[in-house]
């Protein structure tokens, strides 16, 4: 069983987070290393960092 969270912005939130997330993508990926281990949107690979998006999940058992 798993738990899952999908949201959704508002348009003028939605403008100013697309505007700021390949810095958020950056600051995501210098915490990576000071994180529980954390895998890819299946909980399988790597975590998605891009400047278009950020998706991961826990490690699959």
């Amino acid at each position: 069983m798993g738990h899952t969270h999908y949201w959704e912005l508002d348009l003028k939130a939605k403008e100013g987070v697309l505007r700021r997330l390949p810095d958020i993508a950056l600051d995501f990926q210098r915490l990576l290393p000071h994180l529980p281990p954390l895998a890819g949107p299946d909980g399988t690979g790597n975590p998605t960092v891009s400047p278009e998006g950020i998706a991961f999940n826990g490690p699959l058992p």
